[in-house]
């Protein structure tokens, strides 16, 4: 048992009806190189058996009672895979059109909070004989590493795996905790809260008379700093509803490569392409990163960086300098999500 971390809770707490805070990915598989064929029951039997190997899709939400903490993941006893792994097959010509048709729809679908907070589809009836496997889990479970990590934990690199050690019937889980357990474990580390933000004075002094300084500065420069909730209006800031429309498209790996190196050198406002809604005021740049590797398969943190940066050499140095700290953020015993052997 967890207890539910603040970025996560956020994720969670942010959620309405027309913004799903879950997190979807798609994979086309060749099944034309399997040993035996391919077949739903034995995508389904891989599935059941290295759930145990993924703690974070079996353990469900649990509330602390009269929601005076943020709530728990507990595991789920009464876990069914039946009721998150799906099988749909497209109606003819199964081309990658109905394929995007049917993605937009799944992930127009709000996962339901009374079992673990995933799903997966297994996508039949392409018209190349290939087969989709669509994941969708909710963010509060996963970030971009983590997927990666899943899908090293879901997938092998031999068309014949080894035997997994353990399967899922064979792991018992755990008893979920009774209401007045949950409510005495917030209580006590409500208790901690008094040292954690003696912990943050100092940060949150240091981060104020930053912001103090640089709007006397404004007086110097002569550009004001960006006030929040001032974005342009543009058409990515529009009012959305639960519908999704997702489009396929193929990109060659070097170019990938190509903007991702771009990327970490930061770019200029030489280099930002021209659009219709660019204004010409300076950006508000933000990122999210992971940055502490956790062993149990469930999303670790977050360094969330936002600000202000007029001068384009300073952000190409900013992630110049953090790239290397975050790439060895790792999990243990595997490489670089970015080397190509995950």
């Amino acid at each position: 048992m967890e207890q539910v971390g603040g970025l996560d809770a956020a994720f969670l707490y942010c959620e309405t009806p027309t913004m799903h805070m879950q997190v979807c990915g798609l994979l086309l598989l060749d099944p034309s190189t399997m040993p035996s064929g391919y077949s739903y029951d034995r995508i389904r039997s891989m599935v059941f058996e290295r759930l145990s190997e993924i703690p974070s899709v079996r353990q469900k939400l649990a509330k602390v009672p009269f929601n005076l903490g943020r709530p728990f993941w507990v595991d789920d006893p009464d876990l069914d895979i039946d009721r998150h792994l799906h099988r749909v097959v497209l109606e003819p010509p199964g081309d990658e059109r109905s394929l995007a048709n049917v993605v937009g729809d799944i992930a127009s679908w709000q996962l339901r909070r009374d079992r673990p907070l995933w799903e997966l589809w297994v996508i039949e009836g392409l018209a190349d004989g290939r087969v989709a496997i669509l994941v969708k889990m909710h963010h509060s479970t996963i970030d971009g590493v983590s997927g990666a990590s899943m899908m090293g934990q879901m997938l092998d690199l031999e068309p014949v795996p080894p035997t997994p050690t353990l399967s899922s019937d064979e792991r018992p889980a755990q008893q979920p905790p009774s209401p007045l357990e949950l409510l005495a474990r917030t209580m006590t580390a409500r208790l901690a809260e008094p040292l954690e933000l003696a912990r943050l004075v100092p940060a949150t002094a240091f981060r104020l008379a930053t912001t103090l300084w640089r709007l006397g500065r404004q007086g110097d420069t002569g550009t004001p700093m960006t006030k929040p909730f001032t974005a342009p209006r543009t058409l990515f800031n529009a009012t959305i509803t639960a519908r999704r429309s997702v489009a396929v498209t193929e990109v060659a790996l070097a170019d990938i490569k190509t903007v991702k190196d771009a990327r970490r050198r930061g770019w200029g406002t030489s280099s930002l392409p021209r659009r219709p809604w660019r204004t010409p005021r300076s950006f508000t740049p933000g990122r999210g990163t992971r940055v502490r590797p956790r062993s149990d398969g469930r999303s670790g943190g977050y360094d969330q960086g936002i600000g202000d940066v007029l001068d384009p050499g300073h952000r190409r140095k900013g992630p110049r300098r953090a790239a290397p700290r975050h790439r060895r953020c790792q999990f243990p015993g595997q490489g670089d999500p970015s080397d190509g052997r995950r």
